[in-house]
């Protein structure tokens, strides 16, 4: 909450990002705006790419560019960043002209992500006070106040579901002036100007851009939707990343907080409004599409099968909202959980702290098996045959003490373990591990992914993983 900087003057340098952990990859920059970098490599995102290591994971930070005082990833393909100069650097995938090199002809740069990268950071703008990026597309504010945009959105079919729509710019596009503020997602882009107008262009099925579009999907041109607006967000209220630095991106990350395509607005004054998909309130409207674009996807829709139809709800007008901060501390609420209970037990205890979960009971590879999963399977409680609680597992968050957390390194966990007491490396490659420690009374089975704690399991029985 405090990092929203809510009802707080407008200092642009406020809004700068120092840590960003996405898709496989962390960045982050240090004390001395050095910007480091770790994770995947196979598009020249960290700086740096030789033809023939694609398939370069980099498990330690590695160092990309120093005086940088802002960097941003939108998803898998690329990151940008700023030096103190004003000066826009981007390295990664190309895409549609993002980095400011050619296209292959004939190569459909979607279908062959990697066709052209970066071989280290280029420069893309300069005079440059703010950028932002989406999955596919870059927006820039200059120190004059002109707000550049190029890329393309997330397309979806149009609402008539008869052709697939989208905006696409292969070179920067200067969109409007006078601005102090700009963002930008995979879906939707904004300025804010000096005088305080919310300007929005992109993919309005939803109404994510804050007014009628009628059956247009796409705002093309920035649209002045809103006064007296200080700060706008899409998909998520934050800048710099809350959820820790794990590379491991199978599933979802609890510590997101995302509402895909929907954007929020902070007026002059601290109130906060919000509208798109699933946005309820007064004016808000329902709609059935056959969407196959990028989107909402239904339906098997393979050998020309058609999609189903699917109802959606949103808002294309500003509704008011509030917002609270999340819990990410949820696994010291289990610290209380203890060795021996009966399922009864447990069931209260998780009732008084209001986790929610659901009761496994029958044969496993002809086992009797008895256990406890949260509805959101980030948390297993596991009963022996006399069906008495004895290991407790977790794929999010951490261990019950707090000490041991997802995310964190081999190295670190072991400062805290100790010596491993086994280990068993994934015969095929290197990638996984899962490690033996006994910590007091307690044995930790622990399953690493590039180094990084991707479960935790903790028992009073020494575990088998053979």
């Amino acid at each position: 909450m405090e990092d929203l900087q809510i009802n707080k003057v407008f200092q642009i340098e406020n809004y700068y990002i120092d840590s960003k952990a996405e898709t496989g990859n962390y960045y982050f920059i240090d004390e001395n705006k050095t910007l480091w970098g770790e994770g995947k490599n196979e598009y020249g995102q960290l700086g740096y790419w030789k033809k023939g290591e694609e398939d370069i994971f980099e498990r330690e930070p590695h160092k990309i560019a120093e005086n940088v005082i802002h960097v941003d990833r939108g998803g898998f393909y690329f990151t940008i960043f700023l030096t103190e100069e004003g000066h826009l650097y981007g390295m990664g995938d190309n895409l549609n002209g993002l980095m400011g090199m050619d296209n292959i002809e004939g190569r459909d740069y979607f279908l062959n992500p990697g066709s052209v990268v970066t071989e280290k950071p280029v420069l893309l703008m300069e005079d440059i006070v703010y950028a932002r990026c989406g999955n596919r597309n870059i927006v820039a504010l200059k120190k004059d106040g002109s707000v550049w945009w190029w890329g393309e959105f997330r397309t979806t079919s149009s609402k008539s579901g008869k052709e697939e729509k989208s905006i696409s710019y292969s070179q920067p596009v200067k969109m409007l002036e006078g601005a102090q503020y700009v963002t930008c997602s995979s879906f939707c882009a904004g300025a804010i100007k000096k005088d305080g107008s919310l300007w929005l262009w992109g993919n309005n099925t939803f109404g994510s851009c804050g007014i009628n579009s009628g059956e247009e999907d796409f705002i093309n041109e920035p649209t002045k939707v809103m006064n007296e607006v200080k700060m706008v967000w899409f998909d998520s209220m934050e800048f710099n990343s809350t959820q820790t630095p794990s590379i491991h991106q199978y599933g979802d990350n609890p510590e997101k907080c995302i509402y895909p395509y929907v954007t929020f607005a902070e007026k002059e004054g601290g109130e906060l409004v919000a509208c798109g998909y699933e946005v309820k309130g007064k004016g808000s409207v329902e709609r059935t599409y056959t969407l196959y674009g990028d989107i909402l996807r239904t339906g098997d829709a393979v050998n020309g099968e058609d999609f189903e139809p699917v109802k959606v709800s949103y808002s294309e007008v500003f509704q008011p909202i509030s917002i609270a901060q999340k819990d990410r501390d949820i696994h010291l609420k289990l610290k209380g959980c203890q060795y021996g209970w009966f399922p009864e037990e447990l069931g209260e205890y998780l009732d008084t702290i209001g986790m929610r979960f659901k009761v496994i009971d029958g044969e496993s590879e002809g086992e009797q098996v008895y256990y406890f999963v949260t509805l959101d399977n980030y948390f297993t409680f596991y009963f022996n045959q006399s069906k008495e609680l004895y290991r407790f597992s977790s794929t999010a968050y951490g261990s019950r003490d707090g000490k041991i957390l997802i995310g964190m390194r081999k190295e670190e966990a072991e400062r805290y373990l100790g010596e491993p007491i086994e280990e068993v490396v994934n015969a095929d490659n290197n990638i996984y591990s899962n490690v033996i420690y006994q910590k007091d009374d307690v044995w930790f089975e622990i399953g690493y992914e590039y180094g990084r704690i991707f479960y935790i399991n903790e028992s009073r029985i020494e575990p088998d993983i053979w």
